[in-house]
């Protein structure tokens, strides 16, 4: 492909993965301008785009993770968004789109290892500049982009809410059963106050949906 023919590669590939089309096209091309190819020019390459991005990103995830995980400490979700935001996270999901392939580069030039992430970041940059800075349109785009990733983290980090309890409330808490139909329903106290009740097949269920309704909805005991 020629450079001209990798932009509209690019835009395509956006336009089908988050439904986006931009109505700049040289604020995606500058996305995809490797240095080495703006050394052979006067133009400018992606790192100032990738620098504002990398900030949209996290504030974004951030804000996802913080509306998705209620119950979660700062350290975890911190940990979590880390991980998201990650630059082999991120190759992931620009090799999978073909990403790389759009990359404008000088000849004989090898891509480093970090340059399909800050890609990504530059690209997402892009879209809210090209979008007249609207935030809420780059959430719905980032959500698309990332949506794979979001939910397979989500599945590897599940919330154990008993435990949580137990960091929180060593030796004051407890949970009291009665079996209704096929179900336990498991009755949370905390210093010897009721605070939520959960259901579940097995007792190890109903007291995590026990916890986890309590954090949902937690107050000072």
């Amino acid at each position: 492909m020629n450079n001209k023919e990798k932009v509209i590669k690019a835009q395509e590939i956006i336009f089908n993965k988050v439904g986006y089309t931009f109505k700049d096209e040289n604020l995606l091309e500058k996305a995809l301008r490797h240095p080495s190819f703006v050394n052979q020019t006067v133009l400018e390459d992606y790192n100032r785009l990738e620098f504002l991005g990398d900030s949209i990103l996290n504030f974004i995830v951030a804000e996802i993770l913080f509306e998705k995980y209620p119950a979660r400490k700062e350290s975890d979700l911190t940990k979590m968004r880390i991980n998201i935001v990650d630059e082999n996270a991120l190759t992931s999901v620009a090799d999978e789109l073909s990403l790389s392939d759009c990359i404008l580069i000088a000849p004989k030039t090898q891509l480093g290892k970090k340059t399909p992430s800050d890609v990504i970041e530059a690209i997402i940059a892009a879209i809210y500049l090209d979008s007249e800075r609207n935030i809420s349109l780059c959430e719905a785009v980032v959500e698309k982009l990332l949506g794979k990733l979001l939910s397979d983290f989500a599945s590897m980090n599940k919330i154990d809410y008993k435990s949580r309890l137990n960091e929180d409330f060593p030796g004051l808490f407890r949970f009291e059963y009665q079996q209704i139909n096929n179900q336990f329903e498991s009755i949370l106290y905390i210093n010897e106050r009721k605070v939520s009740a959960g259901y579940g097949a097995k007792k190890k269920e109903a007291d995590q949906d026990a916890a986890k309704k309590f954090y949902e909805n937690y107050k000072e005991i």
